[in-house]
C-alpha cells in the first residue's frame, strides 16, 4: 500500500459515519486531541493508486479506550495467606497469570501467589500456598493487558504484611497440574467425602471434573480427572478459574463463602514440541478465531510465506500459553489464501532457549 487513510465512525442522524480524519505512509498513526474517559472507534483502508479499485475495503473496527492507566491504589491482606489489590479501573472478569505479581521478602526470597483471581471487576485476589510471616515485603506488579486492551502501570510497592488472627475455616491454598488433565487440588486441611464429588466444582469459562478422589498420602488434597474440553482447547491463551462449593473438612468446617474458595489457573507447555495453530485449515468465511497453542509462557511466534519470507511476529508474555491472531501481516493486511509457515521460539520450563520445527498451516477462502 501506498498510505493508509483513517476514518472515524461517529453518530450522526442516528446513523454511524465513516469520517476520514488522517492518513499515515507507515504502519502505525498517532490520533491526538482525544478526550479522557472516553470510547473511539475507528476503521482503516489502504490506498494504492495502481488497483483499479486504489482503496481497500474497511479493516475490522479499531477501539481505543481513553481510560487512565491502570495502578494499583490500595494493598491489604485480607487472611494469612491471601493479599487484596485493588485497581483505579476495571482489569478484567475471571483470573490473571499469578506470574505478574512477585512477593520479595527482605531477605530477596521470591513468593509467587498460586492464583491471582479478579474480583468486582477492579480488584485481584492473590492466594499463597503458605501463611505468609509478618514482615515488610516488595510486591513487583508486571505490566499486563487490562479490560480495555490498554497496558498497565509497572508497579513496585513496599507492604508491611500482618497477622490476622485465623478463623476457622476451610480454603483452597494450591492447584498443580500434574498431567494434562489430571489436577492436584490442595484445603488448607483434610476434607471428608464432599470433596470427592465432582458436582461440587464449577469451571470457568468451561470445562467440568470428570472424576474426584482423594489423595491417599494426603488427605487434604484430592486427585482430579478434568474433561476433555482442556485437552481440546489446550494452551490458547485462556485463563479459567475452579470454585469449590459445598465441602467440609473432616472436623465438619465448611469450605469458605470468600475469597479462598476459588483458584485461578492457566495451561501453558513445557516446551514446544506440540506447538499447533488453531483451527488448521484457516478458513476465512467461518470467520472463527486463531490461536498459536501449546506454547512456552514466553515465545516468540514467526509466520512466514512459503518461500520463506517474513510476515508478521507474534509474541506470547502473559504466561499462558497461547496467542490470538487476527489473520494479518505486520501492516494490518489480511493474509490471501494459500499455504503458510510458522515457527516458535521460546524457553522451556529448565528455563533453556528451545524451538518448534517449521510447520505448515493453511488459509482457505
Amino acid at each position: 500500500a501506498e498510505k493508509y487513510n483513517i476514518y472515524q465512525l461517529i453518530m450522526l442522524n442516528q446513523e454511524i459515519s465513516a469520517v476520514k480524519i488522517g492518513e499515515t505512509k507507515s504502519n502505525s498513526a498517532i490520533i491526538s486531541s482525544l478526550q479522557p474517559n472516553n470510547t473511539y472507534n475507528y476503521i482503516v483502508t489502504a490506498f494504492n493508486s495502481k488497483f483499479q479499485s486504489p482503496e481497500s475495503d474497511f479493516s475490522d473496527i479499531i477501539t481505543i479506550h481513553t481510560t487512565p492507566k491502570s495502578t494499583p491504589i490500595s494493598v491489604r491482606n485480607i487472611n494469612n495467606n491471601m493479599l487484596e489489590i485493588t485497581f483505579n479501573n476495571k482489569i478484567g472478569t475471571n483470573s490473571l497469570n499469578p506470574a505478574i505479581f512477585e512477593l520479595y521478602d527482605y531477605n530477596n526470597n521470591l513468593f509467587l501467589p498460586s492464583s491471582a483471581i479478579i474480583s468486582k471487576g477492579s480488584i485481584v485476589l492473590l492466594s499463597f500456598a503458605n501463611e505468609m510471616e509478618a514482615s515488610t515485603y516488595t510486591l513487583n506488579i508486571n505490566t499486563f493487558r487490562d479490560y480495555y486492551n490498554n497496558w498497565t502501570v509497572d508497579t513496585t510497592i513496599e507492604y508491611q504484611w500482618d497477622k490476622i488472627p485465623t478463623k476457622d475455616e476451610l480454603f483452597l491454598t494450591k492447584l498443580e497440574f500434574l498431567g494434562e488433565t489430571l489436577i492436584k487440588l490442595h484445603y488448607n486441611k483434610e476434607v471428608d467425602s464432599t470433596a470427592i464429588n465432582r458436582n461440587n466444582y464449577i469451571f470457568k469459562p468451561l470445562g467440568e471434573a470428570l472424576f474426584v478422589e482423594l489423595d491417599p498420602l494426603d488427605h487434604s488434597a484430592v486427585m482430579m480427572n478434568i474433561s476433555q474440553l482442556f485437552r481440546n482447547n489446550g494452551a490458547r491463551g485462556k485463563n479459567y478459574t475452579i470454585t469449590a462449593t459445598n465441602i467440609l473438612a473432616k472436623d465438619r468446617t465448611p469450605i469458605t463463602n470468600g475469597p479462598g474458595n476459588t483458584l485461578g489457573f492457566t495451561i501453558s507447555s513445557p516446551d514446544l514440541i506440540d506447538a499447533y495453530v488453531y483451527p488448521n485449515p484457516i478458513r476465512k468465511s467461518e470467520n472463527n478465531d486463531i490461536y498459536f497453542a501449546n506454547i512456552t509462557q514466553n515465545a516468540k511466534i514467526t509466520i512466514q510465506t512459503i518461500d520463506g519470507a517474513e510476515i508478521i511476529k507474534l509474541f506470547e508474555n502473559d504466561g499462558n500459553g497461547g496467542v490470538e491472531w487476527d489473520g494479518k501481516d505486520r501492516n494490518g493486511n489480511e493474509l490471501p489464501t494459500g499455504i503458510y509457515l510458522f515457527k516458535v521460539e521460546g524457553v522451556n520450563s529448565k528455563g533453556e532457549k528451545v524451538e518448534s520445527k517449521t510447520k505448515k498451516f493453511v488459509i482457505l477462502p
